[in-house]
C-alpha cells in the first residue's frame, strides 16, 4: 500500500471513531423513556449499558486504575486487554487511529513542526503515570481527572453540548422575535432539534469554568508543540508507550538512499526520531505516518519484526520515578483525617443512589460524567469543594440544579466502574435506597417563621406515605383574624433525601427546606434516627 493511502486509511479511522464518539454522547444525552411498572405507577426506565461505555471499556488504564484500587474490573473490561495485545503487536495505534482527544490533538497541531528541545520534557507523562499508579494503590483513583477518554468526555458533555445548545436556542429566540414566518419556522424546528439532543432540558454545571480551562488550555498547548498532549502530559499514552517497547513494530529505512533532508525529523509531531541514521524512539511513535507520507525519497516503511533495535533510554530516571511517587503518595494524604484514607463528613456531600460507601467509591469512580450527562434533572454535578481535593470532578447531587427522580435509575445502569451500582425501580424505591435527610430551617420557612401558608414541599414529595406531614396551629393575626397554619415537618423514617422539596421552595436566596448526607443507606448508620 502506498504511503499517501496509510494516511487516507488513518484519517479514515479517526474520522469514523470521532463521530462514533461524538453520536454516542449525543445518545447518552436522550431523555430517559417511561414505563409502567404497576398500574397507576410511572417509572423512568433504567436504560441498557450505553455505548459510551465502549470507549472507557477499551481503556487498560481505566481497567488498570482499578484493579490496583483492589476492584475486579467488570468482564466488559475484556477489550481493554484486547487493545494491550493490539499494542502489543501494531504499537501506538491507539493514538494516531482510535483515541477522540488525540484527533483533537491532531488537528489542533496541524501547521505546528516537531521541535528536538521538546524531547526532555516527554519524561513528564512517566512522573504523572506513576503518581496515578500509587494513588490508586493508596485508595484513591485520580487516573479519570486526566484520562483523555474522560477528559474529552467531560469536556463535551459538561461544557461544549451545553453552550452548543444554549447558544442554539439564543439563536432560535432571535430568529422567533424577527416576525418573518420563514424565521419563525426554522427556529422552531432547530429549537426541538436542540432540546430533544440535550434531553429536553437545558443543562448547566457547576464546574464547567475549570472543565473549559483544562480543555482549551490543553489543545492550545498544541501551537508550542505538536500532539503536546500526546507526547508529554497523557498517562494513557505513558501506559502505551511502556508497552510499545515489547511490540512488534519496527521502522524499515534504506540508509543509502537519505539524503538527510530533514523532513521526517521535521514533521514528527512526537520526536520518534525516523530519520535514518538515528535510534528510533519507538515508544514515542504516535503512528500518524507522517514521516513515510513526507519523505521525498520514500526510504522510510514500517512492518513487523521479532528482533528489534535500539531504542536507547526510556525517558524513566530517578528524578521522574521519585517525582511520580511523591505526588501519588501526597494526592491521597490530603485526604487523610485521624489517621484514616477517608474524607471528611460533610452534610453536602449528597451522591447519586446506588454510591458505594465513600472509601470505595473515591477508589472506584473514574469522574468520567457519564452520570451527569444521563440524569434527567440536571442534579448531579461535578464536585468542586463538596467532596475535598479528594472528590474533584465527582458525581455530587446539587438540588438547586434539580433532584432526584423518585423512580429513575439511569446514572447506576450506566456506570463503567460500578462506582454507582444498578439499581431496579423496585430496589430502589422500595428499601428505600436514601441518598439523604430532608431538614427543615423554621427560621426561613414561611408558615413557622411568617405566618405564611406553603404546603409546596409537601406537595411535590413522592414518597407514599408522603415523608413531609403537618402539625396544625391556630394563630391569631393582628388584624384580628383567625388562620389555622399547617406546620410542616419531616418523617426521617420515610425520607429518601431525593431534594426535590429543596428544589420546588419558593424561598430561593437559601431555601427553607435542605437536604443533608446524614442518614444515607451507603453508610449504614442513619445518624438522624439515633
Amino acid at each position: 500500500m502506498k504511503p499517501a493511502h496509510w494516511i487516507w486509511l488513518r484519517r479514515v479511522s479517526q474520522g469514523i471513531f470521532f463521530v462514533l464518539f461524538l453520536w454516542f454522547l449525543l445518545i447518552n444525552a436522550e431523555r430517559v423513556g417511561y414505563d409502567v411498572i404497576e398500574e397507576g405507577t410511572e417509572s423512568l426506565s433504567a436504560p441498557s449499558a450505553g455505548p459510551i461505555r465502549f470507549f472507557f471499556l477499551v481503556n487498560p488504564l481505566t481497567a488498570l486504575s482499578l484493579l490496583l484500587g483492589g476492584n475486579l474490573p467488570g468482564k466488559g473490561f475484556l477489550w481493554s486487554l484486547l487493545v494491550v495485545a493490539l499494542t502489543l503487536v501494531a504499537g501506538r495505534f491507539f493514538c494516531g487511529f482510535f483515541c477522540p482527544l488525540g484527533t483533537v490533538h491532531h488537528v489542533a497541531s496541524q501547521g505546528v513542526m516537531s521541535q528536538v528541545r521538546a524531547l526532555r520534557y516527554r519524561r513528564i507523562k512517566y512522573a504523572v503515570l506513576l503518581a496515578l499508579i500509587i494513588s490508586s494503590v493508596a485508595g484513591l483513583n485520580m487516573a479519570g481527572v486526566i484520562d483523555p477518554i474522560s477528559l474529552i468526555y467531560r469536556s463535551f458533555a459538561l461544557l461544549i453540548l451545553p453552550a452548543l445548545f444554549l447558544g442554539l436556542q439564543k439563536i432560535s429566540e432571535f430568529m422567533g422575535g424577527l416576525g418573518i414566518n420563514f424565521f419563525y419556522e426554522i427556529s422552531g424546528h432547530m429549537e426541538a432539534w436542540a432540546m430533544e439532543l440535550s434531553g429536553w432540558k437545558l443543562r448547566f454545571y457547576q464546574v464547567s469554568w475549570l472543565t473549559g480551562l483544562l480543555f482549551i488550555g490543553i489543545v492550545a498547548l498544541n501551537r508550542v508543540y505538536p500532539r503536546f498532549w500526546c507526547r508529554i502530559l497523557c498517562p494513557l499514552g505513558a501506559l502505551f508507550a511502556l508497552l510499545v517497547r515489547f511490540s512488534l513494530l519496527t521502522i524499515k529505512r534504506r540508509e543509502k538512499r537519505c539524503t538527510h533532508c530533514g523532513i521526517c525529523m521535521k514533521y514528527c509531531p512526537g520526536n520518534a526520531d525516523p530519520e535514518p541514521g538515528v535510534d528510533w524512539r519507538k515508544s514515542e511513535c504516535l503512528l500518524c505516518l507522517r514521516c513515510m507520507s513526507k519523505c521525498p525519497e520514500g526510504v522510510i516503511s514500517f512492518s513487523f519484526a521479532s528482533k528489534q533495535g535500539h531504542e536507547g533510554d526510556t525517558g524513566i530516571t530517578r528524578r521522574v520515578f521519585l517525582t511520580g511517587a511523591i505526588a501519588g503518595l501526597s494526592l491521597p494524604l490530603m485526604e487523610r483525617v485521624k489517621g484514616r484514607g477517608v474524607v471528611i463528613p460533610r452534610d453536602r456531600l449528597i451522591r447519586p443512589p446506588g454510591s458505594l460507601p465513600e472509601e470505595e467509591f473515591l477508589k472506584t469512580c473514574y469522574r468520567c460524567g457519564i452520570c451527569m450527562k444521563r440524569c434527567p434533572t440536571n442534579a448531579i454535578q461535578p464536585a468542586l469543594g463538596e467532596a475535598g481535593v479528594a472528590g474533584l470532578w465527582t458525581p455530587v447531587l446539587v438540588m438547586a440544579f434539580g433532584y432526584c427522580e423518585h423512580t429513575c435509575t439511569a446514572c447506576g445502569a450506566l456506570c463503567p466502574t460500578g462506582a454507582i451500582r444498578p439499581l431496579t425501580v423496585e430496589e430502589k424505591i422500595g428499601k428505600p435506597i436514601r441518598i439523604g435527610s430532608a431538614y427543615i430551617d423554621r427560621s426561613l420557612c414561611l408558615p413557622w417563621s411568617q405566618n405564611i401558608p406553603c404546603i409546596v414541599c409537601e406537595e411535590h414529595c413522592p414518597t407514599s406515605p408522603k415523608a413531609i406531614y403537618f402539625e396544625t396551629k391556630r394563630l391569631k393575626r393582628k388584624d384580628g383574624s383567625v388562620v389555622d397554619l399547617q406546620l410542616p415537618c419531616v418523617d426521617l423514617a420515610r425520607c429518601t433525601g431525593c431534594g426535590i422539596c429543596e428544589n420546588k421552595c419558593p424561598v430561593k436566596s437559601k431555601p427553607a427546606i435542605r437536604i443533608t448526607s446524614s442518614g444515607e443507606s451507603r453508610s449504614g448508620i442513619p445518624l438522624l434516627l439515633r
